[in-house]
């Protein structure tokens, strides 16, 4: 399993994109992980933040951070399994690839 802050997949991701189409079908399923990710991260991100516990001594600025990249790596970890948010995203990446194929006729074949 990658890390979230492992941003090398990114050229990789922008690579397959531009690939045959079975390449771009895995491009969009990472990309759709990763978004769902992201939304997971900042979800639990939100269900973290207490503006009634300011007060609490373990509220520091260290305790924030250790409780960030925990909160993203289970968001992560959950991403592609979890919510089934990313398979509808998958499948609207690859429709809108479907459409832009089939109305650009520079890409069509």
């Amino acid at each position: 399993m990658q890390a979230y802050w492992d941003t090398s997949g990114l050229s990789q991701l922008k690579t397959l994109s531009m690939g045959t189409e079975g390449q771009q079908v895995e491009a969009a399923k990472s990309a759709a992980q990763q978004f769902e990710s992201i939304l997971i991260a900042e979800v639990l991100k939100a269900a973290r933040s207490n503006p009634f516990g300011q007060d609490n001594p373990l509220n520091s600025s260290a305790m924030e951070s250790m409780h960030s990249m925990f909160d993203q790596q289970v968001a992560h970890a959950l991403a592609g399994r979890g919510l089934g948010l990313s398979q509808h995203i998958e499948q609207s990446i690859l429709n809108s690839l479907k459409w832009v194929k089939n109305n650009s006729p520079e890409l069509g074949e």
